[in-house]
C-alpha cells in the first residue's frame, strides 16, 4: 500500500498547526510500515511535495517517494525544470519514481522515455514511468524501457486496466499502481456476495477492496490523513 499525499491542501491556506500535523502523520505511516509514497507537482501547487520533504528529511532512505510532473511539461527543458523544483521542495537530491502525470498529445513516447533516461543516468531519479495511460501508451513506453511504472485508476468501478494494461504488466514484470481503490469515495450498494465476504473473514470494506487489487500484484494508492483508517 502507498500513502497518497495529495490531501496536503494548498499553502495559503495551511498554518504551522495544520502543517505539524501532517509532517507527524507521515511519521506515523513510516513508523507503522508504510514506505512508498505518492505526490506530483500539481498537488497544491507544490506543497504536497514540500511537506512530504519536510516530514522525511531525517528518513529519507526509509521512504520511497513517487512523484509527477505536469504533462504541459513534457518537453526536456520544462521537465528538466519539474524535476528540479520537485527535488528543491522535496529536499532530497533524488526521486526514486518520476511519472509522467498524463501523457502529452505533443510530445512522442520516444521522446519522453530518453529524457527520463537521461535524468535517470544522472542519478537524480531512480526509476520513472507513466500516468493515466492508454494500453497503446503503454506498450509504445515498453518498446523504450524494459522497467517502469504504471499509474492509473482501477477499482470495482473501474476495472478497464483487467482487459490488457494489467496482465502486460504481470507478464514483462512492470510495476503497476492504483489509484483510486475506494471507488473516489462514491456510495455504492454492495452486493450480497460481497457482504458474505465482509463478514466471513471479518474485515472492513477497504480492506476487502484492497485484498482483491492486490491479488494482481498491484499496489494500491489510498488517501487519508486519519492514522486509524489507514492502520
Amino acid at each position: 500500500v502507498a500513502l497518497g499525499v495529495n490531501k496536503t491542501g494548498n499553502k495559503s491556506n495551511a498554518n504551522s498547526e495544520t502543517e505539524r500535523d501532517r509532517i507527524f502523520f507521515y511519521h506515523q505511516a513510516l513508523d507503522a510500515g508504510v514506505n512508498l509514497f505518492d505526490t506530483a507537482e500539481l498537488y497544491g501547487g507544490g506543497y504536497s511535495e514540500e511537506i512530504l520533504g519536510k516530514a522525511i528529511r531525517d528518513r529519507r532512505q526509509k521512504a520511497i517517494v513517487c512523484s509527477k510532473f505536469n504533462a504541459k511539461n513534457s518537453k526536456k527543458e520544462k521537465m528538466k525544470a519539474s524535476l528540479d523544483n520537485s527535488l528543491k521542495r522535496l529536499g532530497t537530491d533524488y526521486i526514486d519514481f518520476y511519472l509522467s502525470h498524463w501523457p502529452s498529445p505533443d510530445i512522442p513516447i520516444e521522446e519522453l522515455v530518453f529524457t527520463l533516461k537521461e535524468f535517470q543516468k544522472q542519478g537524480k531519479i531512480r526509476a520513472y514511468g507513466i500516468g493515466n495511460a492508454t494500453f497503446q501508451e503503454v506498450q509504445r513506453f515498453s518498446s523504450e524501457s524494459d522497467f517502469f511504472i504504471v499509474e492509473n485508476e482501477y477499482n470495482l468501478l473501474e476495472k478497464g486496466a483487467e482487459k490488457d494494461i494489467i496482465p502486460f504488466c504481470n507478464k514483462n514484470n512492470l510495476l503497476f499502481m492504483a489509484y483510486s481503490p475506494f471507488l473516489q469515495g462514491k456510495k455504492i450498494k454492495f452486493k450480497q456476495k460481497i457482504e458474505d465476504l465482509l463478514e466471513k473473514y471479518n474485515c472492513s470494506r477497504q480492506q476487502l477492496l484492497l485484498s482483491w487489487i492486490y491479488r494482481n500484484n498491484i499496489i494500491s494508492i489510498v488517501r487519508t490523513l486519519n492514522f486509524n483508517h489507514l492502520r
